[in-house]
């Protein structure tokens, strides 16, 4: 029941947010900046209190934990801003198939890896996390925009 819950609240906040977002289509950092983020940020998502989530998907799938690391690396570098360049399934399949032979995984194995990390091991602290950061980002554009 907590874990269904924890889906709804996180499929509510994503709709109030997106509905109430404003697409602006200028950019005030460059594409090299963001790339650089974005690679941060997937690092830092990854080596900070994750090592427990990464542990579990490493014994639950029966995968080296350097390996599951390195999946969910490359995953996050390569598709982080996917919205900028190209944002279809066929880009995330090629990437998923891309990674596969990197590491000599199934597509299957490999999709399954990234799906487990990203949706299927959120707590709840980081729904509530998440919400905050993203309405604290939405209500500084709100101000920047008048």
């Amino acid at each position: 029941m907590r874990k269904e819950t924890s889906k709804i609240l996180i499929i509510i906040v994503y709709l109030i947010i997106t509905s109430c977002e404003k697409h602006n289509k200028e950019t005030s950092i460059t594409e090299k900046k963001q790339v650089k983020t974005s690679k941060n940020h997937s690092e830092e998502n990854l080596f900070m209190d994750d090592v427990e989530k990464i542990t579990l998907l490493s014994i639950s799938k029966n995968i080296p934990l350097k390996q599951v690391n390195s999946v969910l690396k490359d995953y996050y570098d390569k598709t982080s801003l996917a919205f900028v360049y190209n944002n279809n399934s066929d880009y995330y399949e090629k990437v998923i198939d891309t990674i596969s032979k990197k590491y000599n995984l199934s597509n299957q194995k490999t999709a399954s890896i990234i799906f487990s990390y990203q949706y299927e091991l959120i707590t709840e602290e980081e729904i509530i996390e998440n919400y905050l950061l993203e309405k604290d980002e939405y209500l500084s554009n709100q101000d920047n925009e008048y």
